[in-house]
Parts: structure tokens; C-alpha cells; sequence
């Protein structure tokens, strides 16, 4: 019994082409009225839906062909372009645009989330020919759009100096410590000087030292200038960059360098007194000597050091080469009028002819499955 019930239902919703393009005929008035009734609501949204401007900025991000200041340090060996584009959809950058034109009063809502989220809906990044960024915004007024455009730039620059000054403090806080504990080593070796001088009473005349000194002290001031050096750079750098694989060989050659000047004076070779030849006495104030020169030398090109440190804490960072600002737009972008008629219509027909062609067979399958009335 249930197997011929189904096998009338399905006769009864099936149908034929002709059959369909009968009913379409029969119904063209109700095709058509539905068709109107989109037209009309598409005409409507036309002209109740609040048009809206874009405005786009363009700009190049900076290039850096020195690879130790601390701006280029920021980018490493990636492409600007991809660097910069993703820092468009940063967080810090999106706030810092919401918050300085307001825009929570703008998109009406007092979360930072929610005006964050609406603020990246109409924003739309891209990356051009020649690595040129575009900034396109979407918005209600022509002024708001170009204004919410130039602020993104405005927040990558601000973004780049913060990052940048972040940096430089970490080097220049680096070097100042370095710069203490050798400005204490000096002070120690002074003292250990002037010790041995009172408690032996022997002053080594300048230019009898000299000559077991000079070469010596300056090696190790080299070395130690180079250590400092390559510490610098680990602090923000990687081993395989090219400027820490430079430092550390030069300080690996400094290194056998002055192996081969204190061989040399152990047995009076490279024209510095032989060590063993030296009473006591004599070689211990040499000593204490050399240890001053060293710290001095050690001393001095670390506040060098120091001192370029500083002078990149007040580096601005990295500066966007702007090709266009965005400037208010003149027409509107949307919405487009005639696509909204056309597509209303077209809605419109579409469910006239779904009504047409499907609502008579179920409608009949509908009062077929439909229990009888019970007589009294």
C-alpha cells in the first residue's frame, strides 16, 4: 500500500517540458507581477541605500642599502613591500588610526574591537607594479575616506619610529653597561699601576716601555674593540648576517696577531725586548703599564661606540616615499543604481517562474497527502 502511494505522488509532481512551458503561459500575468514587484523593490534600494566614496593612498616603502642602522634592522632580508603591506592589518596600526580620528563616534559603537573590525571591512590593501603599496578606503563622506587613507601612513610612520627607537635603546643600554664595567676596569688597572710603582718605587720612563708596549696594547685594544663590536650586532642581528660573519673574522685575524707579537717578545723577536731578559721588577710596572693602555684604548672606542648608539635613538625610522595622498573623491562609488533595478528585476522573474513552475505540483502532492475529513 505505502509503495503505491509513493508511486502516485511521484506521478503526480512529475511533468514535462511542454507541460512547464503551458503553465508559464497560463501564469505570464503572475510571472510578470512578481517580475514588477522586484523591479520596484530594487528601484527602492536604489535610492534608500546610503551611497558611499573611495579614496586611495599609494606610497613606496623605504629602502635601505645599509644594513647596520638600526631602521634597516627593522625590515632584515625581507621584501618592504610584504613587510609594510602586513603591518597595514597590525593591530597597533588599526588602533592607533581609530583612535586618532575617533572613529568609535564615527561607526557609532563604544567597543575597540568593533571599531577595529569595521575600520579593516572597509580598508583594502594591495601591493602594484614596482612594489608601490595602495591604501583604498571605503566610507560614508569623501572627507572620512581620504582622512582614514592618510592616517594609515600617518600610523606606519609613528609604528616605524617606535620600533626603531626600541632598538636603538636596546643597543645604546648595551654599550652603556660595557661602557661602566670598562671605565671600572681602567680605574682598577690605574690603581694596580700606581701600587706597584709606590711599592717598588721604579717609574719606567715613557720611552723605555714604549717599545715592550705599544704593539702589544694596541692588538688587545683592537681585539677588545672588535669583541664589542660583534656583541653589538648579536644583540639585534642573526650569525648569519654579513656584517657579524665580517666581525668575526676580523677578530679571529686580531686574535693570531697578537699570539704571534707576545711569541715575539717571550724571544725578542718583532723588535720588542725580550719578557725573559727584564729584571722582576721592571717587567711587573711594564705590566701594569700595558694594562692601563689597553683599558684606555678599550675605553675609548666604546664610548665612540656609545656615542653613535645615542645618535641612533633619535633616528625616525624608516620614511614612506609617498607617490599620492588620498584627497576627497569628487562622485560617489555606490551604489550603482541601474545594477540594483537590473538585479531586482531579474530576482524578481527569477521567483515568478520557480512560483510557475514547482507551486501546481505541490500543490497537488500537498492535497493528496492531506488525511480525509472524518463524517459524523
Amino acid at each position: 500500500m505505502a509503495n503505491r502511494t509513493l508511486t502516485i505522488a511521484n506521478e503526480m509532481v512529475e511533468f514535462s517540458l511542454l507541460e512547464v512551458v503551458h503553465r508559464v503561459i497560463r501564469g505570464r500575468y503572475i510571472l510578470l507581477a512578481i517580475a514588477l514587484v522586484g523591479l520596484a523593490v530594487g528601484v527602492t534600494a536604489s535610492y534608500l541605500w546610503k551611497p558611499w566614496y573611495t579614496s586611495q593612498a599609494v606610497f613606496l616603502p623605504p629602502r635601505y642599502g645599509d644594513v647596520s642602522t638600526p631602521a634597516a634592522a627593522i625590515l632584515g632580508t625581507q621584501d618592504a613591500s610584504d613587510v609594510y603591506f602586513g603591518l597595514l592589518y597590525s593591530r597597533t596600526v588599526q588602533d592607533d588610526v581609530v583612535d586618532h580620528l575617533d572613529l568609535k563616534r564615527v561607526y557609532h559603537t563604544p567597543s575597540q574591537t568593533i571599531a577595529r573590525a569595521l575600520l579593516q571591512s572597509y580598508s583594502n590593501f594591495g601591493v602594484g607594479r614596482n612594489s608601490l603599496l595602495y591604501i583604498t578606503i571605503k566610507a560614508s563622506e569623501p572627507k572620512l575616506a581620504a582622512d582614514i587613507a592618510n592616517a594609515y601612513m600617518d600610523a606606519l610612520y609613528r609604528l616605524n619610529g617606535q620600533m626603531v627607537s626600541s632598538a636603538s635603546d636596546r643597543r645604546r643600554i648595551f654599550f652603556e653597561e660595557q661602557l661602566n664595567q670598562q671605565k671600572q676596569q681602567l680605574e682598577q688597572a690605574e690603581l694596580a699601576l700606581k701600587q706597584a710603582e709606590e711599592k717598588t718605587g721604579v717609574l719606567l720612563p715613557a720611552n723605555e716601555a714604549e717599545a715592550g708596549l705599544n704593539a702589544t696594547a694596541s692588538l688587545q685594544a683592537q681585539i677588545d674593540a672588535a669583541e664589542t663590536r660583534l656583541s653589538g650586532l648579536l644583540v639585534s642581528e642573526t650569525d648569519q648576517n654579513p656584517e657579524v660573519v665580517e666581525a668575526r673574522t676580523q677578530l679571529a685575524s686580531l686574535r693570531s696577531e697578537l699570539a704571534r707579537q707576545l711569541a715575539g717578545s717571550v724571544t725578542g723577536r718583532a723588535g720588542i725586548a725580550s719578557a725573559v731578559s727584564m729584571p722582576g721588577v721592571t717587567l711587573e710596572i711594564e705590566k701594569k703599564q700595558r694594562d692601563v693602555h689597553i683599558s684606555e684604548d678599550s675605553y675609548s672606542g666604546l664610548l665612540q661606540q656609545y656615542a653613535r648608539a645615542r645618535l641612533a635613538t633619535i633616528d625616525p625610522g624608516p620614511q614612506l616615499e609617498v607617490v599620492d595622498y588620498a584627497v576627497p573623491a569628487e562622485f560617489k562609488a555606490g551604489p550603482n543604481r541601474k545594477t540594483l533595478v537590473e538585479e531586482g528585476f531579474g530576482i524578481g522573474l527569477l521567483v515568478g517562474l520557480l512560483y510557475l513552475i514547482f507551486f501546481e505540483p505541490l500543490r497537488r502532492l500537498v492535497i493528496y497527502l492531506r488525511p480525509p475529513a472524518i463524517s459524523r
